[in-house]
């Protein structure tokens, strides 16, 4: 085609396009490269106690760039090192697995070790394309029971406490109830205790009760 034409044949193409309806933008999208994405799916934020060797197990799920899940992405988790984190199964420090139908990839159960927050990284592979994330963790030593054991022995306490107030109050009762009654001696010289006049609740003591000295 002679150079002359060139212009001619932009505008026909650009004609050509709006006549269709094929915007630019979309011409763009369809030629976007694919790439993957990790969700993390279980695991991140979560604490791990090494007393009692109860752990999160990590999941993290693999979408190409329109998020549908990929089954058959290779997926490694790597814990760290040195320092908090843990082991997978024969003393390892990597799990690889390929995710299933549903693009999901699991690590499985590991053994804590470290008191402390770590992280474990994740890259999955397919088909030439490549993502990673990075799932982060607590280790901590036992369960945190002890506040509420606290709490108990405290309420305990209390419970106790207040017993014996109220154990007091009924000794206080009985006394004063002992001062508002008058006494005497009858001719045989016995303690005769009668009633006075009542101030309150005098208790269960019978008026004319006679007691030995």
């Amino acid at each position: 085609m002679p150079k002359k034409y060139y212009p001619l044949f932009s505008v026909a193409m650009i004609l050509a396009m709006m006549i269709h309806r094929a915007p630019l933008w979309v011409l763009a999208q369809e030629s976007a490269p694919p790439r993957l994405r990790i969700i993390l799916e279980e695991g991140d934020g979560a604490t791990n106690i090494i007393r009692s060797n109860t752990v999160r197990e990590p999941m993290v799920k693999v979408v190409d760039e329109h998020d549908n899940p990929v089954p058959g992405a290779l997926v490694v988790f790597q814990l760290p090192m040195s320092g908090p984190g843990g082991s997978f199964a024969g003393g390892s420090k990597m799990a690889t697995l390929i995710t299933d139908a549903n693009g999901t990839a699991k690590a499985g159960l590991f053994t804590p070790k470290g008191v402390g927050t770590f992280q474990i990284k994740v890259t999955a592979s397919y088909n030439n394309m490549s993502a990673s994330a990075t799932i982060t963790q607590t280790n901590a030593a036992a369960a945190a029971a002890s506040a509420g054991a606290g709490a108990g022995s405290a309420s305990a306490m209390s419970a106790g406490k207040l017993a014996a107030i109220l154990a007091g109050i009924g000794a206080a009762a009985g006394i004063g109830a002992a001062v508002a009654l008058g006494g005497g001696k009858d001719s045989g010289g016995n303690t005769v205790i009668q009633p006075s006049t009542p101030r309150g609740t005098i208790g269960i003591i019978t008026p004319g009760q006679v007691t030995k000295p």
